[in-house]
């Protein structure tokens, strides 16, 4: 099930490796992600959207991206953030 990745937003920095207030940063200085734990699930406005919808949604919500997991390590990190906050 990957309804729960579809509330973490990623934020690509530019400038400089701290992320904004509200963000963490994926482990060895990576993208800064923001997102709402599964159990919060239904009071996002990511919920049972399309792809696109959901993407949409993201980038209104401070110019950000659906999460994309290209390691096992990003894998952890963003099931970490999606369970246990």
């Amino acid at each position: 099930n990957v309804a729960p990745f579809l509330f973490l937003l990623l934020l690509a920095l530019t400038h400089c490796n701290a992320c904004p207030e509200g963000y963490t940063q994926a482990p060895h200085g990576g993208d800064c992600f923001k997102g709402k734990s599964f159990y919060d699930a239904f009071a996002t406005p990511y919920f049972a959207k399309t792809f696109d919808e959901a993407e949409t949604a993201c980038n209104f919500d401070g110019g950000g991206l659906l999460t994309s997991i290209h390691s096992d390590e990003e894998n952890n990190f963003v099931t970490m953030k999606v369970y246990c906050n």
